[in-house]
């Protein structure tokens, strides 16, 4: 009979002891598959949305009239994507300029051409950790758009 008060303080660890695991658990399975891969998603979202940006900026900065020798743009873009910093860098293959978003992980990327006039020579890589700037130069009728 002397054992009656230890009853409940029993019953409460128990409880206790059942919760902590249920949360060990449920934390586990949402850390281990389902929050990486909805922040590789949404990392995916957000790289082609800045890349896609960016291509607008470069496409803009890239009009020149013929009393534009110079001009600098400041591009934005976000600092990181995914917890990772990253870089947008100009490829002129297949005679279309092209801006590719090169990221750590895998699951974020991609390719978006350009939409410049045909003289247009585009080079150079935008980091995110900088400030990112577009110069455009215009000489003897070509452009050159460089990315720093």
């Amino acid at each position: 009979m002397d054992e009656r008060a230890a009853a409940p303080v029993a019953g409460k660890a128990l409880e206790i002891a059942i919760l902590v695991v249920f949360v060990g658990v449920v934390s586990a399975a949402l850390f281990g598959s389902v929050v990486p891969t909805y922040r590789t998603a949404a990392g995916a979202e957000v790289g082609d949305r800045t890349l896609v940006a960016v291509v607008g900026q470069v496409d803009t900065a890239a009009v020149v009239t013929d009393s534009v020798v110079e001009r600098r743009v400041a591009v934005s873009m976000p600092r990181t994507i995914r917890g990772s910093a990253y870089v947008v860098r100009a490829v002129n293959g297949n005679q279309t300029p092209t801006l590719v978003l090169d990221h750590p992980h895998a699951g974020v990327g991609g390719a978006v051409p350009l939409s410049v006039p045909a003289e247009t020579r585009v080079n150079g890589s935008l980091q995110s950790t900088s400030e990112p700037t577009v110069v455009v130069t215009q000489e003897s009728g070509r452009i050159e758009v460089v990315l720093r």
